[in-house]
């Protein structure tokens, strides 16, 4: 069974899944259980450290020793499971009804930001029930789907065609250009407006103020969730945190307002008169003040999760030109030097490839979707009671090279036809990238991207299993270790 052998807590584990006879809560493997401090001694205990631990290594550890499902219990998380079988995640989305909940207790800081700040909207939003329902339907009519993203193509187009203009500025500042260009899109498309951060020359100081203090709010805000127990400290990192956020909701506020007068004055067009914004406003069905801390966080988050996404995408084609190439090559042909528009999107089957295949093997978040069940749920022979956080250690079995045995970029699963001088045409239908979770591996990525593209650095000067490949760091013994 997947080359396993028939021993070890892995086995026993796998045993019990197979078994029609659940077993209670209390015996799913874990950790030790200390009073008070749960199984925190030994969280960090695998990390090594107190500040900033390798969250995804440690869980990595936790899966090999522990297998498919294992219970933790951690300050402000609380006691809770983590599974590792997209199969058996699978009964969570199915039965959680019109009322999902779970997220909001992993992104704690930003929950204890909003209401600090009085930001009821976002308060709602990260809510449960009805108010989180109602909120989220009226913000999601016109940005999330096909046919309204669409709508947006000519003013995330624009922006990047103003960006790549100064792209050869930035040859050793990545991380700059793709944040700038990120806030330059996702502020095209939320006010119609083109900041052109990417352009210093032309760029309002106010804007990259914004761009920075967003990156360092949500890259605090990622360190606080690995280091819960900061909740109770307000001091640090924590007023840090808060500090980056009350900036950034001060320049949004100021943006929000500014598109606010003008289409209450009717004094937009173009590229603002087709907003997100302005749709919005034109709907009527939220209230300005609603609107406005709406779009405060929606330019913060976009900020950061388009350029993780970003990132990742540009540095995996980077450490495979052959790929990169054909891409290239794909958008030529099609585009002719023109723009990205509708018609074209449907005739780039390797663009798209290359975009899922980065998504799954270098996912910007550890966990996927977090949820309190609704009702007490059997998974992996476990019956696990109503109200437990159950969260989906979606790259455990990604990295796991005897469930995942694909490890190259081989774009095997979308249907992308390649032909080779020796061989028969092939039909590819599954994007594969080298391994490489979030910001500490996208340090990782870099590094060995430019290594590759830099003949001036040498390898005696790259710190050993730096870059990894294929079973990545599967072999390795326990964090620390």
């Amino acid at each position: 069974m997947l080359g396993l052998k028939p021993c070890g807590p892995r086995w026993a584990g796998l045993l019990r899944a197979a078994s029609s006879v659940s077993r209670p809560m209390s015996e799913v493997p874990g950790p030790t259980h200390w009073p008070l401090l749960g199984s925190l001694p030994d969280f960090l205990k695998r990390s090594g450290k107190l500040e900033n631990p390798d969250v995804e290594a440690i869980h990595l550890s936790y899966y090999r020793e522990f297998g498919n499902i294992y219970r933790l219990d951690l300050p402000v998380l609380g006691r809770h499971v983590v599974i590792c079988d997209p199969r058996e995640y699978l009964k969570v989305f199915q039965m959680e009804g019109k009322y999902p909940s779970g997220a909001s207790q992993l992104a704690w800081p930003f929950m204890h930001y909003y209401k600090a700040a009085g930001n009821h909207t976002q308060v709602a939003i990260m809510s449960d029930g009805e108010p989180w329902r109602e909120v989220r339907h009226q913000l999601a009519k016109d940005i999330f789907g096909p046919p309204a993203a669409k709508e947006y193509l000519p003013a995330i187009t624009e922006a990047a065609k103003l960006a790549s203009q100064c792209a050869a500025e930035y040859g050793d500042r990545f991380d700059d250009f793709v944040t700038r260009l990120s806030f330059d899109m996702f502020c095209a498309l939320a006010v119609g407006k083109q900041p052109q951060t990417t352009n210093e020359k032309l760029a309002d100081p106010a804007d990259l103020q914004f761009v920075k203090d967003s990156i360092q709010g949500f890259s605090m805000a990622g360190q606080l969730m690995k280091e819960p127990y900061r909740k109770w400290f307000p001091g640090g990192k924590m007023a840090n945190f808060m500090a980056s956020m009350g900036a950034v909701q001060r320049r949004g506020t100021e943006v929000a307002n500014e598109l606010l007068d003008k289409l209450e004055a009717g004094q937009v067009e173009g590229l603002a008169a087709n907003s997100y914004m302005a749709k919005l406003k034109r709907r009527g069905e939220l209230s300005k003040e609603e609107i406005r801390d709406t779009l405060m966080a929606l330019l913060a988050a976009g900020v950061d999760t388009t350029s993780v996404v970003l990132s990742w995408i540009l540095l995996n084609l980077a450490q495979h030109p052959d790929k990169q190439q054909r891409l290239r090559d794909e958008l030529s042909s099609v585009l002719q030097g023109g723009d990205l528009v509708e018609d074209a999107i449907g005739k780039l089957p390797y663009l798209k490839a290359c975009i899922r295949e980065s998504h799954r093997f270098t996912p910007s978040v550890l966990f996927g979707g977090p949820r309190k069940l609704p009702q007490t749920a059997t998974f992996s022979g476990f019956e696990v009671p109503a109200g437990t956080l159950v969260l989906l250690n979606q790259t455990a079995f990604q990295r796991d090279p005897r469930l995942s045995p694909i490890q190259t970029f081989s774009l095997l699963s979308v249907g992308c036809p390649t032909r080779s001088p020796s061989a028969a045409p092939r039909v590819e239908t599954r994007p594969s990238l080298t391994t490489g979770s979030s910001r500490r591996r996208l340090a990782r990525a870099r590094a060995c991207a430019w290594e590759r593209a830099s003949p001036r650095w040498s390898s005696r000067r790259r710190p050993a299993g730096w870059c990894r490949t294929s079973a990545w760091s599967w072999r390795r013994g326990r964090p620390g270790a």
